[in-house]
């Protein structure tokens, strides 16, 4: 009888583990993670521009924009878990009822709530980083929501009296590089020429920016694909914001 037990036991399809608890907190904490500095450095480079322009006074940190990189860190975990476990990665990985070969680890062929799925479709996971992070520089640019607001709250703090009506000049049109080995280029956004604006308004036009910088700095400004890395359609191959190979190794810790 208990031989009859054990046999039926193996012949049962081996059910593959997916990623929930711990593996899901853990690898949304560590993309966020990584791409924090990103998202730092694109604020960086958009808050130099800004102060270039308004001749606001300005420190080497993050002063004006300081809000947005905290709206971020607190609104990108939960997106980015939202969008990548119930919104992508979720569900058995059996077909006909039988687990595909390489699954649950390290590398399964089938979209499912797997560690070795993720790793498999790595490049669709990146996607969904980078898609998430640029969706909330995107809702930066609501001016009434509350980071935006607190920026310009610092921005008419740090203005003189009657700032409003003080004509600010455009003195020249390329961003700042983010590093030394990237720069975010800015082409076609600002002829050299004369115009008065006040501060509120050039703030807007720089946060509006926001999501095109963060693409530059992802995918670099020739946005070429040289290295032969598998290419994302819509947000570009993403070589600066992959991770692959740590990130792979990270994920596969979890059962």
């Amino acid at each position: 009888m208990q031989i009859s037990i054990f046999c039926f036991l193996l012949a049962l399809p081996v059910i593959a583990l997916a990623c929930e608890g711990e593996c899901i907190t853990g690898t949304t904490d560590e993309f966020v993670r990584r791409m924090a500095p990103v998202v730092e450095r694109v604020l960086k480079a958009s808050e130099a521009q800004f102060v270039s322009y308004t001749g606001l006074p300005s420190s080497k940190d993050l002063d004006y924009f300081e809000p947005f990189y905290t709206a971020f860190k607190s609104d990108a975990p939960k997106m980015f878990e939202k969008d990548i476990f119930p919104g992508y990665f979720h569900g058995k990985c059996q077909r006909h009822g039988v687990e595909p070969e390489g699954c649950p680890n390290p590398d399964c062929p089938v979209v499912c709530g797997t560690p070795g799925s993720m790793c498999h479709f790595y490049s669709k996971l990146r996607s969904i980083v980078y898609g998430s992070t640029r969706n909330i520089t995107e809702s930066f640019s609501d001016s009434s929501s509350e980071p935006h607001q607190q920026a310009l709250q610092r921005v008419e703090a740090a203005s003189p009296p009657r700032s409003r009506a003080r004509s600010f000049r455009f003195a020249r049109s390329s961003f700042y590089p983010i590093s030394s080995e990237r720069s975010v280029s800015t082409a076609g956004f600002l002829k050299q020429h004369s115009r008065s604006v006040d501060a509120e308004h050039y703030l807007q036009r720089c946060i509006d920016r926001l999501p095109i910088m963060l693409g530059e700095a992802c995918n670099g400004p020739d946005k070429s694909n040289d290295d032969g890395d598998e290419k994302d359609q819509k947000h570009g191959d993403l070589r600066y914001c992959s991770w692959e190979k740590q990130m792979k190794k990270f994920i596969l810790q979890y059962p």
